[in-house]
């Protein structure tokens, strides 16, 4: 296995390839990742390379995949030589202590496959296929999810696209969504960084009415895929103005070629009567393809990480936030015996 510390290491043979792969094996997303203080390591064989994000805080290092493997081989693809190179690379990782523990994946990414040494449950996305034609796509979303698109159409929504001219509408409706949650908003640092490092691959995408914000996304693209990385909204907005806002953009990125749109993350288990059900019914009502796979996540040395969330409690006062695995763990015990 070649190791390479930062995009710019890659041989041509491989960066030329990588032109076919999602935006996380980006010259960008690697810019945007070195400017926050973080760094990738790439772990690439002659079929496989996968991006690795690093962080280290005084004596912790922290560590994730940042996507699923690309196939550098076409001939070699398939499920078992996937599941062949997460287990290799995971090895890699714990025996060369490149981090103390791994959180987990991204909600965003589709792996089929999960290391044998982990933590992890099962998962979801809804991907849409953009290379439909238009009319597909409005016919394969529920009649209530097109009778809010002309709704809001017809009473005058419209949608801004853009970038940092539009983060301050956007961090204010990001501070009304956090704050029906109960929780502190994202630090305006973050959103800025992703779209000063990002500038050809990241964009807001706000609708109004009436010149009020009512919805906003902030997501990733190229021409492989779109992903809806973060969505906020007013309190009570416009009737149909998300749904518009979706639909506006899914017809924009197909007009910029873009092949697919993800609408991130889907819990497979959730109570029926619970918020995430909404907002997963949301998703799943704009007719995409439920592509199934595994969140996971692995912790390399147990006293570092105990050390961690107890210093953090001391910290905070309250304990270790947990993620969706921890949350949904004991859904899916079968597949971690």
């Amino acid at each position: 296995m070649k190791i390479y510390t930062s995009y710019k290491e890659l041989p041509d043979t491989i960066s030329l390839k990588l032109k076919e792969a999602n935006v996380f094996f980006s010259m960008e997303y690697n810019n945007y990742i070195s400017a926050i203080g973080k760094k990738i390591i790439y772990f690439a064989t002659d079929d496989y390379i996968i991006p690795y994000e690093v962080r280290q805080k005084s004596i912790f290092s922290f560590g994730r995949y940042l996507s699923e493997p690309f196939c550098l081989n076409q001939c070699v693809n398939s499920v078992q030589k996937r599941k062949e190179f997460i287990n290799y690379t995971q090895n890699y990782i714990s025996n060369q202590k490149i981090s103390d523990w791994q959180d987990s994946v991204g909600a965003y990414t589709m792996f089929d496959v999960y290391p044998d040494f982990s933590k992890r449950i099962c998962f979801g996305n809804f991907v849409i296929n953009l290379e439909n034609e238009v009319d597909i796509l409005l016919g394969n979303m529920t009649s209530k999810h097109r009778n809010m698109v002309r709704r809001a159409e017809k009473d005058g929504v419209t949608i801004k696209i853009g970038g940092l001219e539009l983060l301050d509408d956007y961090c204010d409706l990001d501070a009304q969504t956090w704050k029906r949650s109960g929780q502190t908003p994202v630090n305006r640092s973050v959103y800025d960084n992703m779209l000063r490092y990002m500038p050809t691959s990241s964009f807001i995408a706000i609708s109004y009415y009436n010149d009020v914000p009512q919805t906003g996304m902030l997501s990733y693209y190229n021409n492989q895929m779109m992903y809806y990385m973060y969505g906020a909204s007013k309190d009570s907005p416009t009737v149909g103005a998300n749904n518009y806002l979706h639909w506006v953009i899914m017809k924009e990125m197909k007009a910029r070629g873009v092949k697919k749109y993800s609408l991130v993350g889907f819990r497979l288990q959730v109570d029926p009567d619970g918020k995430l059900a909404g907002i997963q019914h949301f998703k799943k009502g704009f007719g995409g393809e439920l592509v199934e796979g595994y969140l996971f996540k692995a912790t390399f040395s147990k006293p570092k990480r105990r050390l961690f969330e107890f210093l953090y409690k001391l910290k905070n006062k309250v304990n270790f936030e947990e993620d969706a695995i921890d949350q949904e763990i004991s859904k899916w015990e079968g597949i971690n015996s």
